[in-house]
């Protein structure tokens, strides 16, 4: 059996303290603003409130996920970028003259490149746009001015009693039966991430058994846990799970990032092999190849870690310099 995503609508946006963001993001597109910041964990529900909010009103939602962004001639990062909000902005269909909202995954990949483009992009009225972030990058004072014009939307992670009535609700919408010990066992393991709960109550349906063991997680707050585990090369401990392919391509792009300030010559050289193998897979898991997960997980893990030798090195942790993952041929 397979289960679907909740219906995208406002009723089924859940939050903490009902109706606190949901009610915050209406009054400001009824208002007219156009200009969004969606900053919180993942897997909080920021995506589906754009959507959400979006279908209620009628208009079109055009998405853009920055981390699949490829440049493949010489032009400069920061136009690229800008470009590709822009035209996104501005293109029209010639069938559908509905308003647009335009969601851009990821802010931090600006601020990283260039900041100023969200200057730019402030003044086109075209449609709304909403930027994605997931970590503190935007109250960094250097960057204080150039968000300043856009609305701040800030989502928390969820507590169990909201995963709890997210679970319940999903349960009931796909007719799949579950008693309140595994409700409760979902809602833990999920760790404030209603994806997470998905995969858990998708991994029940497919099995058919409530009983099925469900992967643990160390959630966001282990990020660097586990970055430190594979530059370490000791994982005990360490969950090698990934929620979604996305997920994956996002641990990795932290690891490319991080990989230059721990080794030099060939381990650097045989530590991006692992990450180029594990990239290609990432792409077929894209096409429906879910089977391949398991040697994503194997590859970012046990054959990145395996590169150490034993040599425990420690890596900052800022968000990654996006504009070194923009090929510059």
């Amino acid at each position: 059996m397979m289960i679907s995503h909740l219906k995208q609508i406002p009723e089924n946006f859940i939050e903490n303290y009902t109706g606190s963001i949901l009610k915050k993001f209406v009054a400001a597109v009824d208002s007219g603003r156009k200009r969004f910041i969606f900053n919180g964990p993942a897997g909080v529900g920021k995506s589906f409130l754009a959507d959400a909010v979006a279908g209620k009103k009628g208009f079109l939602v055009e998405k853009i996920n920055l981390y699949l962004l490829e440049n493949v001639d010489d032009t400069d990062i920061s136009d690229l970028i800008y470009n590709t909000v822009y035209n996104s902005v501005k293109s029209r269909s010639l069938f559908d003259d509905r308003k647009k909202v335009v969601f851009v995954e990821d802010i931090e990949k600006i601020l990283s490149v260039d900041p100023s483009i969200l200057d730019k992009l402030s003044g086109v009225e075209d449609a709304i746009i909403i930027f994605q972030s997931e970590t503190g990058e935007i109250f960094r004072a250097k960057n204080k001015r150039h968000v300043s014009g856009y609305e701040l939307i800030q989502f928390y992670r969820l507590n169990e009693t909201s995963v709890r009535a997210y679970v319940i609700r999903l349960a009931r919408q796909n007719g799949l039966a579950l008693n309140d010990i595994t409700v409760e066992r979902i809602a833990k393991n999920s760790r404030g991430n209603l994806q997470s709960a998905f995969t858990d109550m998708a991994t029940i349906a497919i099995s058919g058994s409530a009983g099925v063991e469900l992967p643990p997680r160390n959630g966001d707050d282990g990020l660097f846990e586990r970055i430190d585990a594979v530059f370490s090369g000791d994982l005990r401990g360490i969950s090698t799970h990934f929620a979604s392919d996305t997920d994956a391509k996002n641990f990795a792009i932290w690891l490319a990032d991080k990989a230059p300030q721990a080794y030099r010559g060939s381990r650097l050289s045989q530590f991006f092999e692992k990450l180029s193998l594990a990239d290609i897979l990432i792409r077929k898991i894209k096409k429906q190849n879910w089977g391949l997960m398991r040697y994503v997980q194997d590859l970012l893990f046990n054959g990145t870690a395996s590169i150490s030798g034993g040599t425990r090195t420690k890596v900052t942790r800022f968000a990654p310099n996006w504009e070194l993952y923009y090929s510059q041929v």
